[in-house]
């Protein structure tokens, strides 16, 4: 018997997925819109429809599977590395802004 078992990587888009990673990292609501450009209302609508379209009941278990998938090696790596360069040039982009306002001219 074969069973199908999909990871958050494979149900969430790519902001979803972004989203769900940056909030089980810890970050707050209005950092993660922040750091993705968008707003809050938006991050909180990715996590809810992460959490129906996973399964989870709450933002804890969302958390919780995150970082069990993780801890079991359950992501294809290629595309953690995508996700995870994405993250990477928002955070990029976002100290070059940061800089290009405190820095007097």
């Amino acid at each position: 018997m074969e069973f199908d078992f999909f990871t958050l990587l494979d149900i969430l888009n790519s902001q979803q997925f972004r989203t769900v990673l940056l909030f089980s990292l810890g970050l707050e609501t209005h950092q993660i819109a922040d750091l993705l450009k968008t707003n809050e209302l938006t991050v909180y609508a990715s996590l809810r429809e992460s959490m129906a379209r996973s399964g989870c009941r709450s933002s804890k278990e969302l958390t919780l599977r995150m970082l069990d998938e993780c801890k079991n090696n359950l992501y294809d790596e290629r595309r953690i590395k995508r996700e995870l360069a994405g993250l990477q040039t928002a955070a990029q982009q976002m100290l070059e802004e940061i800089s290009a306002t405190a820095l007097p001219n």
